[in-house]
């Protein structure tokens, strides 16, 4: 596979588009009402269009990628859901560690590492992956995309 830094590889789109560990695996999909912001944490709705997942939402609570780019309502997004790609998350990153385990927020389309709060029935524990890249702002920091189930608060 070559050099993470170095080796170029063909985009979705046939390409050569940057080097190994930006490129995006995963599917596209209608952003829901209100759209979505690249770097969101997103759920696959009933209707078969991805929004903002949100750990105490129900019916929002299971992650299936992030968003690879903004979309507004109704617009075609790129999902990044292939397990093991690291990815640039829309959240602020700023107060975490390489390598601290991030999970799906209370706040839609964001990431958390702090879950202390996460004991009102309904909530849903979902790891998301671990800090790569420390970031404060959007698309600053980044995760290695590791997403498992954990629980849901009864």
């Amino acid at each position: 596979l070559g050099n993470g830094t170095t080796t170029p590889f063909i985009d979705m789109g046939g390409t050569t588009a940057g080097t190994l560990y930006t490129a995006i695996i995963g599917f596209t999909a209608n952003a829901i009402t209100g759209g979505v912001t690249e770097g969101d944490v997103l759920y696959l709705s009933t209707a078969g269009t991805v929004g903002k997942a949100d750990a105490d939402a129900a019916g929002k609570t299971f992650v299936v990628g992030i968003a690879a780019e903004t979309a507004s309502a109704g617009s075609a997004c790129r999902v990044a859901s292939m397990p093991g790609q690291i990815v640039p998350v829309s959240a602020d990153l700023s107060a975490m560690a390489i390598g601290d385990v991030v999970f799906m927020s209370k706040t839609a389309g964001a990431l958390t590492n702090d879950v202390s709060a996460y004991t009102t029935s309904g909530d849903t524990l979902y790891r998301v992956g671990f800090v790569h890249t420390v970031g404060a702002g959007a698309g600053d920091g980044m995760i290695l995309y590791m997403p498992q189930f954990v629980q849901v608060v009864a």
